[in-house]
């Protein structure tokens, strides 16, 4: 049997490529998330990380509360 090509997406993010139900869970975690700890954390999504140099995209990230400045993005 031969293996399935990856897609752009699954390459470049070291993972599945999500389906419906990952993707309405995810949004469902990342809203109850906020709102039981807006005033902690900041929640985000898919973000690019590095971690000791294991490349990672996880689906969803929890920071300590800090200033949003959306004139001064970072990547």
């Amino acid at each position: 049997m031969q293996k399935a090509k990856l897609s752009e997406y699954e390459t470049g993010r070291h993972k599945p490529m999500p389906s419906l139900n990952h993707s309405i869970i995810q949004a469902n975690l990342i809203r109850e998330l906020g709102l039981s700890y807006k005033q902690k954390y900041r929640i985000a999504s898919e973000l690019s990380l590095d971690l000791s140099d294991w490349p990672s995209v996880p689906d969803i990230c929890i920071y300590p509360k800090m200033p949003l400045d959306l004139r001064q993005d970072v990547y």
